[in-house]
């Protein structure tokens, strides 16, 4: 039965019940929609960033599908052909007559003109689809034949498959088999970074969210096509305890196969370091090893590395438990920091959510999230640990604001604390972050005021503590320091003028081109334009990524990086894929996507060290 079931699902979205014609024009339109991508990409010249032995390479997309003259033949035959199938009346000989004539010349003629005609006329190609189907929307004589629209499906097939391609050709070169010796084409790697061209422009619409979505709700209304989506309609189905066991632990998996790829013998021939910082961490190690005694040891930690003794301490505790060489231990730290991030998250969203299946979405999108993937190739290590503190920190803030209890409020102060040693700069980001979202609790009285309030003291208290660290010790307390970095790096009114170029070296030009991640900056952005305002998690991730707003205008590319870091961008990328799902055909868009982030990362991951 389960065989028939699936059988039944397969045909289904193959077209099956649908006329011929309904079927051939759409896969016709999904094949002429692929070749275009290359077309268009080729033809605007693209400036593409492709991450290949760890080098960054800044150039521009000049690629196609088979060749410029066949991919061009191929597009022009399917316009005549998706023209033939669905126009109806005098207009369908019409347009034949002229793009039938325009495809004969091409290819008979062996001229530059020819050439020509049909580099024109495959360009014109989609935008020429898009007009005719506009028109025939909002005109009440009808110009093509009405049928079902399959291409969502077809497209969705289409990824699949190429999407399958890209994961085996990552894994071939983990059998020390290089892609040129397979016959295979890497064309969703291709997109990707072709897409991937416009990241900036992505975060930049992200960061001004709420300026994007008053506009955007304002225009949508107009037009009378603004639906807002809660999140109470994705509590329905439930997902067992052992189904939900599975899965995460699977996601679990997933991280850690990412964090082992770079240091496997077939990609790290040389045994190189992976993480940048991995250096820097272990001469922290060194010299907290030379220590005298415990109070030296103490003193080296909070006062030598003021900025982050907790996560040092942690550190070195593994580094004396496991007896290997420091710089091996630090440098495979993403194997652990990788499934405790997933684990944390997923409990963050459960608790914004009461979702089951978005929360495992975000998990899963935090196995190949910016921080997970930036954090093992720029050796993160601090940074990573203070996020699994402060997200889990959210749990139990948001569980105190639900019920209350002494244990909930007892575990977020001591986590707080935690975080404030493990990482000031990220603390800094989090408490600013949690410090506002309080405050609009408070002033909207979404929970009782007086929970928020004594969250708000805790977050006070903090501060406090910085400070009086900083009169104890001497050292610069935490906002402190973000002033020193800010100083240094020349933040202010000097950097507004290299605002776009700073982004761009933030997006694309380091760590990797691992912040261009376009499909979770996509997901997030169709959330932000979907999400229901008035809920706690629009609020929240609001806020979280606003905080980007002023290293974005007035930070170079250090501070920006350090910022964007901290923003859970894989949460809300989660919440809009959910959002798609539950349109029709929206399973057969999650598939894709899925395989396409899993099989892009596993390329990313081979690609972080230098060959020998």
């Amino acid at each position: 039965m389960a065989r028939l079931s699936f059988g039944a699902s397969v045909t289904k979205a193959l077209g099956y019940g649908n006329s011929r014609s309904s079927v051939t024009s759409s896969a016709i339109l999904c094949v002429l929609s692929f070749f275009y991508l290359f077309t268009l990409g080729s033809f605007v010249k693209a400036n593409i960033f492709v991450l290949q032995n760890g080098i960054t390479y800044d150039t521009f997309f000049d690629l196609f599908v088979i060749n410029k003259s066949l991919d061009h033949i191929i597009i022009v035959l399917c316009l005549v052909s998706w023209l033939s199938l669905t126009l109806v009346g005098r207009l369908r000989t019409v347009m034949f007559v002229i793009f039938g004539g325009l495809v004969a010349i091409g290819v008979i003629l062996d001229s530059n003109f020819s050439t020509i005609i049909l580099d024109d006329v495959a360009l014109l190609s989609i935008p020429v689809v898009v007009i005719i189907s506009t028109y025939n929307k909002f005109v009440s004589k009808k110009i093509l034949t009405s049928h079902p629209d399959l291409l969502p499906r077809y497209v969705a097939i289409l990824s699949i498959a190429i999407g399958v391609i890209t994961a085996i050709i990552s894994l071939t070169r983990l059998f020390s088999i290089h892609e040129s010796s397979i016959a295979l084409k890497d064309y969703a790697y291709d997109i990707f970074v072709l897409f991937s061209s416009v990241s900036p422009i992505l975060m930049v619409l992200l960061i001004f969210c709420i300026p994007l979505k008053v506009l955007a709700k304002g225009i949508m209304v107009k037009l009378s096509i603004y639906r807002e989506m809660p999140i109470s309609n994705f509590l329905s189905g439930v997902v067992t305890i052992r189904s939900k066991s599975i899965c995460i632990s699977l996601v679990m998996l997933l991280s850690v196969m990412l964090a082992i790829v770079p240091h496997l013998s077939v990609v790290n021939n040389n045994h190189q370091l992976v993480g940048s910082d991995t250096s820097h961490y272990v001469d922290w190690q060194s010299k907290l090893a030379q220590s005298r005694n415990v109070g030296d040891f103490v003193h080296k930690a909070f006062v030598g590395f003021g900025d982050r003794p907790i996560a040092l301490i942690l550190i070195f505790g593994l580094v004396k438990t496991l007896e290997l060489d420091p710089s091996v231990v630090i440098d495979n730290l993403p194997i652990i920091l990788g499934p405790a991030l997933v684990l944390v998250v997923y409990f963050f969203t459960r608790e914004l959510s009461s979702s089951d299946k978005i929360s495992l979405l975000a998990a899963l999108f935090t196995a190949v999230s910016f921080q997970t993937l930036v954090g093992a190739y720029a050796g993160y290590y601090a940074n990573w640990i203070a996020l699994i503190i402060g997200y889990l920190g959210f749990v139990y803030l948001f569980r105190f604001l639900k019920k209350e209890g002494k244990s909930n409020l007892i575990l977020f102060s001591a986590l707080m604390v935690l975080l404030l040693f493990s990482h000031e700069y990220t603390w800094t980001v989090l408490t600013i972050v949690i410090g506002i979202f309080l405050i609009v609790m408070v002033g909207i009285n979404h929970y009782k005021r007086r929970n928020a309030l004594i969250l708000l003291l805790i977050i006070l208290s903090t501060i406090i503590i910085d400070i009086a660290k900083t009169t104890l010790t001497g050292v610069s307390n935490g906002f402190g320091r973000d002033l020193s970095v800010a100083h240094r790096q020349q933040a202010g009114i000097s950097q507004f003028a290299n605002r776009w170029n700073n982004l761009k070296d933030t997006m694309q030009n380091y760590y990797g081109a691992q912040f261009s991640n376009v499909i979770i900056l996509g997901l997030a952005l169709y959330w932000v334009l979907r999400c229901n305002l008035r809920e706690t998690p629009s609020i929240l991730f609001m806020i979280f990524l606003s905080i980007g707003i002023l290293p974005l205008l007035f930070g170079d590319w250090i501070i920006q990086s350090r910022v964007f870091y901290d923003i859970p961008f894989q949460i809300p990328a989660a919440l809009g894929l959910s959002y798609i799902r539950k349109h029709d055909n929206g399973i057969m868009i999650l598939l894709p996507i899925c395989i396409w982030l899993i099989a892009i990362s596993f390329k990313n991951v081979s690609n972080f060290t230098f060959p020998s």
